[in-house]
């Protein structure tokens, strides 16, 4: 999904909605969480990585920018 594509969902909610993170854990227990950030960060997903540059400690410095909605622990 792209950041256009989510505002398009978005449009159709009152904006005053509480906006929360939805996941299933493999035990099938589904959690709902408050977004915690919504950030910028390179890519670290093994089949996105053939254009990740690193520097010498190990860290990624270039490749593919993502926006990631951190709902917290699960």
């Amino acid at each position: 999904m792209t950041v256009q594509e989510l505002i398009t969902q978005l449009q159709q909610f009152d904006p005053n909605m509480e906006v929360r993170v939805k996941a299933t854990d493999p035990t099938d227990w589904t959690y709902q969480n408050e977004i915690e950030c919504v950030e910028e960060e390179v890519t670290n997903w093994e089949e996105e990585m053939d254009d990740v540059e690193w520097d010498e400690e190990g860290n990624i410095i270039s490749g593919k920018k993502i926006v990631v909605i951190d709902g917290g622990m699960f």
